[in-house]
């Protein structure tokens, strides 16, 4: 099975239609999503597609976090997952593309613990981003490298295939990834490869322009909380 985890907050404008692309997939493929404390319509759709295709749908009573969608989604997937089945991360925003979910899942097939969604290998890259953002992504993936030793090249892609024993690997630590905002999935990516997990990149074309409704990154708080992110993963390497 493949586990698609979804965290959601106020995505009314966008699920519908990625909901409908996920499952054309096929039966092989679920939906678990998490609404975290959504202010708009997005319960009532997650609750429709719950009864009309049988997704799972968590919730959180406010809005905590993308740390704590994560962890409710992961815990979910610990909990309900075979050893060999593959747990799929995406955002709910429209900006990624379902399509790449069969080529993520083949990646781990063929023996990769982890496989990204990359805009930065061959065959990769992102439409409708300001430059501003497209220039700090690409200094932030290079500073990972360089600082904490990691050959990935999109450490901040939040669209990845793990194998379930990965995520049971990271919810067994007992400090599971602090971070509370979007360098999570940094933080998330040097620990699994400090334990040795075996992370590959899929070229990946992601269209920001498809999303609508508001952004949630804040840039230049993102940018602080990765800095302070790099420093601290840097000392206990």
């Amino acid at each position: 099975m493949i586990f698609v985890l979804l965290p959601c907050y106020n995505e009314e404008e966008n699920l519908p239609d990625l909901l409908r692309a996920i499952r054309s997939l096929g039966p092989g493929v679920s939906v678990v999503a998490v609404d975290d404390g959504s202010e708009d319509g997005t319960p009532g759709i997650l609750e429709e597609a719950a009864r009309r295709w049988g997704i799972v749908v968590l919730r959180h009573p406010r809005n905590l976090g993308l740390r704590d969608a994560l962890l409710t989604l992961f815990g979910w997937a610990a909990d309900n997952s075979a050893e060999d089945d593959l747990l799929v991360t995406m955002d709910a925003d429209g900006t990624h593309d379902p399509g790449l979910i069969p080529g993520l899942a083949e990646a781990c097939l063929g023996g990769a613990d982890v496989a990204i969604a990359s805009r930065y290998v061959r065959g990769g890259g992102q439409v409708g981003v300001p430059a501003l953002r497209r220039a700090l992504s690409r200094g932030l993936s290079h500073l990972a490298r360089a600082i904490l030793g990691l050959e990935v090249r999109d450490v901040s892609s939040g669209y990845r295939c793990y194998r379930a024993g990965c995520v049971r690997l990271l919810m067994s630590q007992e400090d599971f990834p602090e971070s509370r905002g979007f360098e999570i999935q940094l933080e998330i990516l040097a620990r699994l490869s400090r334990a040795g997990c075996r992370v590959i990149e899929v070229p990946a074309v992601v269209h920001y322009e498809r999303k609508r409704g508001k952004s949630k990154l804040r840039v230049w708080r993102t940018v602080l909380s990765y800095a302070r992110l790099l420093i601290l993963l840097s000392l206990r390497r």
